[in-house]
């Protein structure tokens, strides 16, 4: 049995935990600016219709291979997940966080790290002090959320983007040229040409006109306009997708409406879906290769951030039962395996004094879907019918 590692850091910063939630769930942003690298994901579906996600990937000559299952969470309080590993030096790995408002109006932050090794190699990184390094970088990376979410840092993480070559810099500063003698640059041309150079690529991977109009505190026909005529030009390619009605993530795609699937299976939900172009069919935009290479692969693939409509997330094992206390508004909330399964919608009201109050008739998972619910791998999720 390998040897157990933890380590545990705790933080007390000046924002409060709502404020510091948005940036310190973002584990793909996080881990791209920490340097991680990209890896691959294979989707392997289960007889009982749950998902194995076995990643690869390679790290300063080290290949590692490991089960990257959902992550945990309760919005602006925790959120933790545990690797397996395959293959490398490392046995398991596993970060948790947690938020707890302080007196003050700010937030304490107790981030633990625990691990394990594998080998003579694994032994030596924790012998010489593979946490320790870990947990100096994430402090300094933490107070940087807090920095960023109180205004005094421009963005959410130090991140330096790859330095473009001679070719790439005069294409784009062709591409800034030709934006702004456009009838469609609304003032924001080289707005648009410095996102393309300096975003993080989990900004560029898919560019949404009104996610990008909000950053920009713009309307969204001109940003739409200006992404448009971009892509005429050539700076950016188009892509009009297919989104999963559960996790939102993009698993068809077309460079033409017309040619875009009319259906598409989402392998993380293990769900088949058609397509609805007022619900879930979306246009994005990305660089094109020519001024900006977008690496393959994923940063962090489950993180909540990924989910944002998800509010609370559990993984239960079979007849496993579980607390979970989070403060929620008035609304209707939906209850609901993350693979097929039932789902069960409750409605929360003012003042009410027990974890749900039953206000409507609520939807019930059938016979058949209970007795499969009990078989597999216990996922429950929470989230606001709004922000689906």
């Amino acid at each position: 049995m390998p040897q157990n590692h933890s380590r545990t850091w705790v933080w007390d910063l000046a924002v409060p935990p709502a404020s510091l939630w948005p940036h310190i769930s973002d584990t793909a942003r996080f881990n791209e600016a920490a340097g991680t690298p990209r890896y691959a994901v294979e989707e392997i579906p289960q007889a009982d219709g749950s998902v194995v996600r076995r990643a690869t990937a390679g790290y300063k000559g080290v290949s590692v291979e490991w089960d990257d299952p959902p992550f945990e969470w309760v919005v602006n309080r925790e959120f933790r997940q545990m690797r397996h590993f395959r293959r490398g030096p490392l046995a398991w790995l596993g970060p948790s966080l947690r938020l707890e408002a302080t007196p003050d109006g700010g937030s304490r932050v107790t981030y633990s790290l625990d691990g394990a090794p594998r080998g003579v190699v694994g032994h030596l990184l924790f012998a010489t002090g593979l946490l320790d390094r870990i947990g100096k970088g994430l402090e300094e990376m933490v107070r940087h959320a807090a920095a960023h979410a109180a205004g005094s840092e421009a963005l959410p993480y130090a991140y330096a983007p790859p330095p473009p070559s001679a070719d790439q810099r005069a294409r784009l500063d062709a591409f800034a040229r030709q934006l702004a003698d456009s009838p469609y640059h609304h003032g924001l041309a080289g707005r648009l040409v410095d996102h393309v150079a300096n975003a993080q690529e989990v900004d560029l991977i898919r560019i949404r006109p009104r996610k990008l109009a909000r950053d920009w505190q713009q309307q969204v026909r001109p940003v739409t306009e200006l992404c448009l005529e971009a892509t005429r030009l050539g700076l950016l390619g188009l892509s009009w997708n297919l989104l999963c009605p559960r996790c939102g993530g993009a698993k068809a795609g077309s460079g033409s409406l017309d040619r875009l699937p009319k259906a598409a299976h989402c392998a993380s939900c293990n769900i088949s879906y058609d397509g609805n172009f007022t619900r879930n069919v979306e246009i994005s935009f990305h660089p094109a290769s020519a001024v900006r290479s977008i690496g393959e692969g994923e940063f962090c693939m489950g993180g909540p951030h990924v989910s944002r409509h998800i509010l609370v997330q559990q993984i239960l094992q079979p007849g496993e039962t579980r607390n979970v206390a989070v403060a929620l508004p008035e609304g209707e909330y939906r209850l609901r395996t993350l693979e097929p399964g039932g789902e069960y919608v409750i409605v929360m009201m003012a003042g009410a004094s027990l974890p749900w109050s039953r206000a409507t008739p609520p939807r019930r998972l059938s016979r058949s879907s209970r007795n499969r619910a009990k078989r597999m791998t216990g996922f429950a999720c929470a989230t606001t019918a709004a922000a689906r």
